[in-house]
């Protein structure tokens, strides 16, 4: 499956080798998706977005994890430290890129499991925060 713009308010969507092109016009919760038959809402999350995590059930539950392999380049927080929803917490590298993971929510680093240069695996916990 993939997505991408083919013209100002048309998107090309490939599934399966069928292309369809669908118009959208921007709405509050993402975008809305027309085609012959009426509209849809959706909300579109890139790849990157996905590997780093964000929006996944797994972050309410307090535990940060990313999806892909990569390098650990930076840990910005310490047990104990006090993190608001947004801050970057470690910096892991993958395919060559340097990508900033985020608190999912506001909290309490209760327990840091990566240090600079560490391997991660996908899925693995690399950092957790306090129960709200």
């Amino acid at each position: 499956f993939s997505l991408s713009e083919f013209a100002s308010g048309r998107l090309m969507v490939n599934q399966n080798d069928q292309v369809q092109v669908l118009d959208y016009r921007r709405a509050d919760s993402g975008i809305e998706l027309i085609d012959s038959l009426g509209s849809t809402s959706a909300k579109i999350v890139d790849e990157r977005d996905t590997w780093l995590g964000e929006g996944s059930d797994v972050q309410a539950s307090g535990t940060i994890t990313v999806a892909m392999p990569g390098r650990v380049v930076k840990v910005n927080v310490e047990a104990g430290d006090t993190v608001a929803q947004g801050d970057c917490v470690c910096v892991i590298e993958a395919m060559k890129m340097e990508n900033d993971v985020r608190a999912p929510r506001d909290g309490v680093v209760a327990r840091v499991n990566i240090e600079s240069g560490n391997a991660v695996e996908a899925g693995q916990v690399l950092i957790e925060l306090e129960s709200e």
